[in-house]
């Protein structure tokens, strides 16, 4: 360098010293000891004009012209010199020894290392020194470089060195052989001493790691092996099905009434002048009080007002017509807004769908339901006036916000509408086949599906559900489940209004701070019905000797509906209620599970009459995990007690196919999906006909792949059996019924 180090600081000359040692062992490269050793000495590299003319700096430090940037001929002298320089000392290299073995772990590079003279090119196509010492001068021969133009300043400034990218590639040459290798600028190989290559003690205690194999590591095959397509390897030991195959099981005709309404909307007009003052929906709040928020007069009018404005109104009578679809936005302790809704969009001929209203703008779920909602092509969404309140709106704008993955939709308040005008009078009643309102599905992949239920399939259920469940005009039903889908719609909202049935409702928010607030309905109401779950029990088997429900009578209770009944503990939960509110008047025949799924509606469901058994039986575990029913005794630990959930609903039949592979017909002592064939079912998942084939357009086969039953049946989802032949020692409760096989 062009400083003199015998007048550099002692303690400058130290960093220095412990640079190069840094150096020789790798922990920084040649480039960044340069750049640190140039910063150290640049107070020093001031000299005088005479010096300066008698030896002149090296090349790769000599100060750029005056217009402050380095010319072509410069950098191409420089260049030279260089080149000139590194030839000398690796001809230099080459006489002390021919070959040097590498250091580097790498196996596919050619066998070198770096001298002390090594060099790279850098960007602009120079070459730099990587020696670890002071730098080698080139022989005055081959010194071609013009001298410094007149005009130059008197103190000179190093050279910059070649950019530090981070991750960028060099070429590194070194050894006789004249060979390559690519290394990255943090990981340059340093010369060890002696004149052998080596890497620093970190380096090197990094590749031993490396190296080292790893215990219990799977073969790379493993990883890449879809485990749902693999078949399943048969165990030899596995319980074989020994029963015959089965038979359809055909549920009782649906029982014909000379009053039975042709539609919903004409039920509702009926008992709107038959019952006009008669409540027909009471909401309980989170106080306990009850209140009336609907008779059958201001049902009807607040749905028709719903409908006309609707149709006529809203968007300028242009944004929903008959037929299109649109998307009900409610809580569950909106029951009456709910219902107004509904049968207002059931007036107009429009097709609703009801969904759960967000909570924030990223709701967990949402994006599958605005798939939905975009697929259904909603645009417009009824809700009340306290949801529209409670959803997010935009910021300083009163503007709800549009959700992740929804559609843009039109928010319509279903409250405080104008009366109709007298010559309004509803659209021509859709035909029968037509949907009237989409009931979603979620699948177990988290996606919702919307499930179609034509208008005879919805007037069928209507009635098979009165059929079953003998409801009578005026009876009382109080109700702890959600009324926008499940039992909750079918017999709350729809059943209810084609009977004329008063429902009070008891919402979640209730039941969780007054759990025992639909037993005091029940009381106060002399409700004959209770549409509820398992978790309500639950709620209140421990509080069954509390002073509050010290007069609590149930004796006029002939059905309590359970809608989780197809779940194994349901059946713990029965037991229990029944145990601590049977000394209250409670009846073992009440208590009446049921099964249903959105494709298939109701399947299945306990008669509330005195000649119904309660079926029940001990299986075995191990034969239940390979699809078999094996009888055990009780109280055995590898048992788990089983409940029927009543008889085929009617006008049905029940299938029970294999759950993969073709829809071949099981054996009676064979476990498999729950298909139905009835009028009274959905009839295809909205848009998607690949699945609606799949789903709602099974043909049953026998073992030779051979159709054995007419018609199509509606796969339900539903694991189970149907016992109508006796196989084994089970309750013949479970086993033969005389009007139909019992779903288990």
């Amino acid at each position: 360098m062009a400083a003199d180090l015998s007048r550099v600081p002692a303690e400058v000359r130290e960093r220095i010293r412990e640079l190069e040692g840094e150096l020789k062992e790798g922990d920084i490269t040649q480039q960044g000891f340069e750049k640190k050793k140039a910063k150290l000495l640049s107070p020093y590299l001031n000299q005088p004009e005479d010096d300066r003319s008698e030896s002149p700096a090296p090349a790769y430090f000599r100060p750029p012209s005056n217009t402050g940037h380095y010319s072509v001929q410069e950098k191409t002298a420089d260049s030279r010199a260089m080149a000139a320089a590194v030839q000398a000392a690796l001809a230099s290299r080459s006489s002390q020894e021919d070959n040097v073995p590498m250091s580097s772990r790498r196996a596919t590079m050619p066998d070198t290392s770096l001298s002390p003279s090594s060099s790279f090119m850098d960007e602009n196509g120079s070459v730099s020194s990587s020696v670890a010492s002071t730098p080698v001068k080139p022989p005055p021969q081959q010194q071609s470089t013009p001298t410094p133009p007149p005009t130059a300043p008197k103190t000179t400034r190093p050279r910059p060195n070649p950019p530090n990218n981070q991750g960028s590639l060099r070429m590194v040459k070194g050894g006789s052989s004249g060979a390559a290798m690519m290394t990255g600028p943090e990981t340059v190989l340093s010369s060890a001493p002696g004149g052998k290559g080596g890497v620093s003690q970190k380096i090197q205690q990094l590749l031993n790691t490396l190296k080292r194999p790893k215990k219990n590591r799977r073969p790379i095959e493993e990883y890449y092996q879809d485990q749902d397509t693999l078949a399943p390897e048969e165990d030899p030991n596995a319980p074989k099905p020994v029963g015959p195959n089965m038979q359809p099981a055909v549920g009782v005709p649906v029982e014909s009434r000379h009053h039975w309404h042709r539609s919903l909307e004409a039920a509702v007009q009926h008992y709107s002048s038959t019952l006009a003052k008669s409540p027909a929906i009471s909401v309980v709040d989170p106080h306990g009080k009850v209140s009336v928020a609907a008779t059958y007069s201001k049902l009807t009018n607040r749905s028709q007002r719903v409908a006309s404005y609707m149709l006529n109104k809203l968007g300028g009578g242009k944004m929903v017509q008959p037929g299109d679809r649109v998307a009900l936005v409610f809580r569950p302790d909106e029951a009456a807004q709910f219902a107004t809704a509904l049968y207002g969009c059931i007036f107009a001929a429009v097709i609703p769908v009801a969904i759960e209203p967000p909570v924030t703008k990223d709701d967990p779920g949402g994006q599958q339901v605005g798939f939905l909602l975009g697929s259904l092509g909603v645009t417009v969404a009824l809700t009340s006036e306290a949801t529209a309140k409670a959803l997010p709106k935009e910021e300083g704008k009163d503007h709800i916000i549009l959700f992740k993955g929804w559609p843009r939709l039109t928010w319509f308040v279903t409250e405080h509408l104008p009366k109709v005008s007298k010559d309004w009078s509803p659209p021509p009643r859709p035909q029968a086949d037509a949907p009237t309102y989409i009931e979603y599905s979620t699948m177990k992949d988290g996606s919702a599906l919307g499930v179609a239920v034509t208008r005879s399939a919805l007037l069928t259920h209507c009635r098979s559900l009165s059929t079953a469940c003998l409801y009578k005009e005026g009876e009382v039903i109080v109700c702890t489940e959600d009324p926008k889908r499940s039992i909750g719609l079918w017999h709350a909202v729809m059943t209810a209004a084609y009977n004329g049935l008063h429902v009070v409702y008891v919402p979640p928010n209730v039941m969780t701070t007054l759990p025992t607030a639909w037993l005091h309905m029940i009381q106060r109401h002399k409700a004959t019905c209770v549409v509820t779950s398992s978790r309500a029990l639950n709620g209140c088997i421990s509080l069954a000797n509390h002073k509050e429900l010290k007069d609590l009578n149930l004796e006029g209770v002939r059905m309590m509906l359970l809608d989780d009944g197809a779940n194994p503990w349901s059946l713990a939960s029965s037991d229990l209620f029944y145990d601590a509110y049977s000394p209250k008047g409670l009846s073992r025949q009440a208590l009446c599970p049921c099964a249903g799924s959105p494709e298939t509606l109701t399947v299945s469901l306990r008669r509330p009459v005195s000649t119904t058994t309660t079926g029940r039986g001990v299986m075995s575990i191990s034969g239940l995990s390979y699809g078999v029913v094996r009888v055990e005794e009780q109280g055995s630990i590898t048992s788990l007690t089983l409940q029927d959930v009543g008889l085929v609903m009617p006008g049905a039949r029940v299938v029970v196919v294999k759950v993969s592979g073709l829809p071949i017909l099981c054996k009676t002592d064979e476990i498999g999906e729950i298909c139905v064939q009835s009028t009274a079912s959905g009839s295809a998942y909205w848009g998607l006909q690949g699945k609606s084939t799949h789903t709602f357009r099974v043909q049953p086969l026998n073992a030779k792949e051979v159709a054995v039953t007419t018609g199509v049946y509606v796969r339900s989802g539903l694991l189970g059996f149907v016992g109508n032949v006796s196989f084994g020692p089970l309750p013949s409760s479970v086993v033969v019924h005389r009007n139909g096989g019992t779903c288990v």
